[in-house]
């Protein structure tokens, strides 16, 4: 005699070849029916651990069709009490079985269905909602998207105003994205404060998160991201005054993505050919209302054979990051200087890129040690990157020092610092000539 538990997390005895559905419980006392319902009326009752059959069933009884419901009872056991893999799971618990016990199994694509409901009825049932600490987690659901955060978090991000926001859909479930929302915390430490589990990337969902954050009387001075139009279209209405800083690194990576288009990767194998793409990449530490005039003046310094090979990457430089001129008047770009030049960030000794963010996505995706992990596995690696937030915001605030910079960038920065200061001594084309060898 066993009992496992049902499909709808009921319960069913398996005695003799035979299975029988929880009819009803009355003091000490089990009552059950034959699971072939309509067709059968076994009946059996359980007491002090014993069964005895008050209805003989109408058909023979099935061992093996019994040994794969209890195959199938210890997938949705395995499928709750550990992170590993579909597959593994589904694996694991038919090798115990016989070959002949097999054929009474469901498709592969149904117990790997299995799995899926029963890690999602976990969630139900487990309180992911809080924080390990027993802290409010779960702050938005809706249909397309949930919001995870804390109230604790929520002071940080009135404290610490300068935000970083990125996306990945590799650490998400599949169709669905990670959207994260750090804040500058301290001197130089990125801390992820509002983890945000979408269904989409389009500005309605960018509308929900922003909107839902200004709610709680949370507002911004900058906030650094990617080149995606929705979010940032989202920001400026959400947060008109919050200055918007397009990441660096990210403008780096548009113009390389735009050379590989137009197939000119073997071209930029050579040394001086990738200087010339970084002196474009340049032209945003130039104080932003002297960029046109210096983009003319490089466009003038290269030979007629390189500007033939280019004409289509000046091109899209010039209508994507610049505007294209067309009857005497310069047209609006698709991404305003404002938001990729660091001239400003550099005075000021602002964080240029979101590389920090990245890092820490990079690093998160390795602890998941899976693509497109169960939302059962994200939630639990989510609650404890907020343990470990916690702890960091406390060390903070005591005064420890966290993550310094290592050498090789603080050394790049101070590079480059020194070539900042030294604009005004300088003409534009060297300045431009100078940081480019240091990107």
């Amino acid at each position: 005699m066993e009992i496992i538990k049902t499909q709808k997390d009921s319960k069913k005895l398996l005695h003799d070849g035979y299975a029988y559905l929880l009819e009803k419980e009355k003091c000490d006392r089990t009552y059950w029916k034959c699971d072939k319902r309509g067709i059968c009326k076994g009946r059996a009752i359980v007491y002090e651990e014993k069964i005895n059959i008050t209805q003989n069933h109408s058909h023979p009884p099935d061992q093996k069709e019994n040994e794969a419901k209890k195959i199938i009872s210890d997938i949705k056991i395995m499928s709750s009490s550990t992170s590993s893999s579909t597959s593994n799971i589904i694996n694991e618990c038919i090798s115990k079985s016989n070959i002949d016990i097999c054929t009474k199994l469901p498709k592969q694509d149904s117990l790997k269905q299995t799995v899926r409901r029963t890690r999602a009825s976990i969630l139900r049932a487990e309180d992911y909602n809080k924080t390990i600490k027993g802290e409010k987690f779960l702050m938005l659901e809706k249909e397309d998207i949930m919001i995870y955060s804390t109230e604790t978090n929520f002071n940080t991000l009135r404290k610490y105003k300068r935000w970083f926001c990125d996306g990945t859909f590799d650490s998400a479930p599949t169709g669905k994205q990670l959207y994260t929302i750090h804040s500058l915390v301290g001197i130089n430490k990125t801390l992820p404060l509002v983890y945000c589990i979408t269904n989409n990337r389009n500005e309605e969902t960018y509308s929900i998160i922003f909107n839902f954050i200004k709610n709680k009387e949370i507002v911004p001075i900058s906030i650094t991201i990617d080149f995606e139009r929705a979010a940032i279209n989202e920001i400026k209405n959400v947060f008109p005054e919050a200055k918007i800083y397009g990441c660096f690194f990210h403008f780096g990576q548009c113009l390389w993505r735009k050379l590989q288009g137009l197939g000119l990767q073997n071209w930029y194998k050579n040394e001086n050919n990738q200087h010339i793409i970084k002196k474009f990449q340049a032209l945003a530490f130039l104080p932003p209302d002297t960029v046109h005039d210096v983009f003319n003046q490089l466009i003038n310094s290269i030979n007629d054979e390189t500007d033939e090979i280019l004409s289509d990457f000046l091109q899209y430089f010039e209508t994507t990051w610049l505007g294209i001129v067309q009857r005497g008047r310069r047209r609006r770009p698709t991404f305003d200087i404002d938001l990729w030049n660091v001239f400003e960030r550099m005075e000021r000794n602002l964080p240029r890129t979101n590389n920090s963010v990245e890092g820490w996505h990079n690093a998160f995706h390795m602890r998941l040690q899976i693509c497109h992990p169960t939302l059962q596995k994200l939630l639990q690696k989510i609650r404890l990157e907020q343990a470990a937030t916690e702890l960091s915001i406390r060390q903070i605030e005591t005064g420890q020092e966290l993550d310094r910079k290592t050498k090789k960038y603080d050394d790049l920065n101070k590079r480059l610092k020194r070539i900042f200061d030294s604009f005004e001594n300088v003409n534009s084309l060297e300045y431009i000539d100078r940081i480019a060898c240091n990107l």
